[in-house]
This record gives C-alpha cells, sequence and structure tokens, in this order.
C-alpha cells in the first residue's frame, strides 16, 4: 500500500516548485521477521568408528544434540536398531535455544563378529530435519572360535548331550578348565583338545524342568588375566504333552459345527489315548491317530447348542502311560459370540 501528497517547496531564487512525496507501507510481519521461529537440530558427529577390537567389551559412546534453532527442540523418540546388541537413552528431549542433550549409546560386543553397523534413530520436531540416524561403525574380532556358535541341547526324545569345540585367538596363560552355568540343571566340562582347542560337552539332568530357550555358559581358565568365554547353549525342551487349541471355542448358534483338536506329544514316554469323551448333548467326537507316532487330531463335532455363553462342559480325554496308569486330561468347551 502506497499514499502520494504534494508538497510546496521554495528554490533559492524564490519561485516555488511541487514535490511528490510518495510514502510506502509494508506488512508489519516484514518488518518485525518471523516471530515463531522454529527448531534447528545439530549432531556434533552422525558416524562414530570405534576400529577393531575384540568382542568381550561393551563400547559406551555419547552423541551430543544441540539446538540451533530459536524455538525448543523437541525429541520425540530415539530407537535403535538393534534391541538385543545396542542402547540407547537421552538426558533431555526438550531442548531450548542455545543449549544441549547427549544421548548415550552402549554397544554390546560380545554377541557380534565381523564388521559391524549399528545405529540409532532420533525423531525431533525440526521441520527441515525431523529424523536423522547416529551410526557406530567397526569390526570385532573374537577371542574364541565357539563351533558351533550356538550348539543345540535337544531334549525331545529325553536327556541328550551337545557338545561344541573352543578354540583361542590369543596365547592364554593357562588352559580352559572351568566351567560355569546359570541353570543348576544342566552339567558342563571342558576337557582338551589336540592343536589347542577346547571340547566344552554339556548334558541335562534326567527330569530337565526348564522351558526352551538360550542357557548362557561361561567357560575360563584358573588365571584371572584370561578372558573368559561365553556361550549360549540352546536347549530344546517341549513340553511333555500340547494341546491346540488349549480350549474348543463354538458359535452360539443353530447347526452343525466343527471344531479339531491336535494332541502332540513329546518325549521317551508318551501316552495312548484311549478315548475322548464330550460333554452330555449334541456332540460327537471321532479320533483320527497319527499311524507313525502318538500325535491325534480330535474332532468334534456339535448341533443345537444353547445360547448361554461361557463354558459348558469339558471333552475328556482317557488316557494311559507305559504302565498302564490312567490319566485324564479335560479340555474346557467354551460358548462363544454368535
Amino acid at each position: 500500500m502506497k499514499s502520494v501528497w504534494p508538497v510546496m517547496r521554495r528554490n533559492r531564487a524564490g519561485r516555488s516548485f511541487r514535490v511528490i512525496v510518495v510514502l510506502v507501507a509494508f506488512p508489519l510481519l516484514a518488518l518485525c521477521g518471523n516471530v515463531s521461529g522454529s527448531p534447528r537440530m545439530a549432531i556434533d558427529h552422525q558416524f562414530w568408528n570405534f576400529g577393531t577390537i575384540t568382542n568381550g567389551a561393551v563400547l559406551s559412546h555419547d552423541f551430543c544434540i544441540s539446538n540451533a534453532g530459536d524455538a525448543p527442540l523437541i525429541i520425540s523418540n530415539i530407537a535403535s536398531t538393534c534391541g538385543v546388541c545396542l542402547h540407547a537413552y537421552i538426558d533431555t528431549t526438550n531442548v531450548p535455544p542455545g543449549t544441549e542433550t547427549l544421548i548415550h549409546a552402549k554397544l554390546d560386543l560380545n554377541v557380534l563378529d565381523g564388521a559391524v553397523t549399528r545405529g540409532v534413530l532420533v525423531n525431533a520436531n525440526d521441520p527441515q530435519n525431523p529424523a536423522s540416524i547416529l551410526e557406530l561403525d567397526g569390526v570385532s574380532v573374537r577371542m574364541y572360535q565357539v563351533d558351533p556358535l550356538s550348539p543345540v541341547l535337544d531334549l525331545t526324545a529325553g536327556p541328550n548331550t551337545t557338545t561344541a569345540e573352543i578354540t583361542p585367538m590369543f596365547k592364554l596363560r593357562a588352559p580352559l578348565s572351568l566351567v560355569s552355568s546359570e541353570d543348576t540343571n544342566l552339567q558342563a566340562d571342558i576337557s582338551s583338545e589336540a592343536g589347542g582347542s577346547f571340547l566344552l560337552t554339556v548334558r541335562a539332568a534326567d527330569w530337565f524342568p526348564g522351558d526352551s530357550g538360550v542357557v548362557p555358559m561361561t567357560v575360563c581358565s584358573s588365571d584371572t588375566d584370561d578372558p573368559p568365554c561365553s556361550v549360549g547353549v540352546y536347549v530344546r525342551n517341549p513340553p511333555k504333552m500340547e494341546l491346540l487349541p488349549t480350549q474348543l471355542v463354538f458359535q452360539a448358534q443353530n447347526g452343525e459345527q466343527t471344531r479339531v483338536l491336535w494332541l502332540k506329544q513329546h518325549g521317551s514316554s508318551p501316552l495312548t489315548l484311549l478315548d475322548a469323551v464330550p460333554p452330555p448333548g449334541d456332540f460327537q467326537t471321532e479320533i483320527d491317530p497319527d499311524p507313525d507316532g502318538y500325535d491325534y487330531a480330535i474332532y468334534v463335532t456339535a448341533s443345537q447348542l444353547p445360547s448361554k455363553k461361557g463354558q459348558i462342559g469339558n471333552l475328556l480325554l482317557k488316557m494311559m502311560d507305559t504302565s498302564h496308569q490312567r490319566k485324564d486330561v479335560n479340555v474346557p468347551i467354551v460358548l462363544g459370540l454368535p
């Protein structure tokens, strides 16, 4: 917007002349600048190379995040690309202009081997840079070569034994001779092999109460200056009997409905299914045994079910063990939504 006013002036000779004055009005926003402002995330370094290091270490490193803008910087989320080996946390998520915060990263090299690249994803309210990745790179060198890397102890058919060969990648002060485990139901020992290697032997007790999973073990020498060797033994120990599903759910409606119950058995002493007895009412059952084992498919058919929801009875599985003792199992039958 502009305005024009005529203004009368006189020169030195006394003659008058007219001067046109033009005033231009600029928007107030242009004179004052951006009132709201915006945050700007600045990172001192996005990449950290830790070089080459043995894998028996946990590395710590701090990344500095500063706010170079003129509005508060809000860090909405930080996430690691590896939930097992890399963990990160931040000092504060609200960073005023001109201040900074630290993201602390911890990288566990015990589970890594070879070239390593891991990252931390940072999300913020920076309109120009809403997401950045902080990267950690290097090479993890094993102090011990373990073959297989994760030995498997399979207890499906009863007690079993597994072994792993451990080869030190450096000169030990004393031979490996001690083994410790977090699970006292596993027994392990270490013995010397030709060529400087060692043989780890792991066996389970006759009755192993644990579930399937990895059991950490530590192998070391009698010299405390020798670093320990960590070995994760995977124990496969499924339940002796599996029922899939754990309950049979029918719909509250008229008409014939069929559900299948799978009975799977593991171990050296499976049970024999004698009969599958449904609750009183319009139920029928049919047993389809596995010809090569002790697994069963049980078909349960129902019709004219009541409209009341909830458990309406049990499917009774009459079973017998190898010593001809009866062992009954009840499977709930539930009436669900139509």
